[in-house]
């Protein structure tokens, strides 16, 4: 059964899945997953960003390649962990080496890594930080839908094949 219909068939009426994308600043990939997660999923399942430590705002140019694709990323700004330590989460999934090395666990949250290079360490000459971004989300877009593929039962076992490089 497709992730999407699970909260439906398999929960209690009331409650949902809830998902953390976690990055190091929050400022890049988590806001750009978390916001592609809500548009290719519908209610009972809700997705979360946060960071390590918690940037200043979401970057301009993570605003651009999502307005692109017709997703706004108003509103949405940096969490710290400490923002969302309080939630029980079905899956955490990590997308850099800093917040895979520096993860809190939350008891009984299984945690995988989508590990992303960072669009803003690739040098800003002829478009190529622009490319970066494009990249990222569409690699990210790629696998949220290839998760959300798969049945909750086989969510975390499906996330983890998605690991880097796949």
């Amino acid at each position: 059964m497709p992730l999407k219909h699970w909260s439906v068939t398999t929960r209690q009426p009331g409650s949902e899945y809830r998902l953390l994308f976690l990055s190091w600043d929050d400022t890049v990939r988590s806001p750009i997953a978390k916001a592609l997660w809500d548009k290719r999923t519908g209610e009972g399942i809700t997705a979360y960003s946060a960071g390590i430590h918690a940037g200043q705002k979401v970057h301009h140019l993570a605003h651009h390649v999502m307005s692109e694709v017709g997703i706004s990323l108003a509103g949405l700004r940096p969490r710290v962990t400490t923002e969302v330590a309080g939630i029980g989460f079905d899956l955490v999934i990590t997308l850099s080496e800093r917040a895979q090395a520096l993860c809190p666990k939350w008891t009984g949250s299984p945690t995988v890594s989508w590990l992303f290079e960072n669009p803003l360490e690739v040098t800003a000459v002829h478009g190529a930080r622009l490319n970066a971004f494009r990249r990222l989300r569409d690699n990210l877009d790629n696998r949220i839908q290839r998760l959300l593929s798969s049945s909750l039962e086989r969510m975390v076992e499906q996330a983890s094949h998605l690991s880097d490089g796949q």
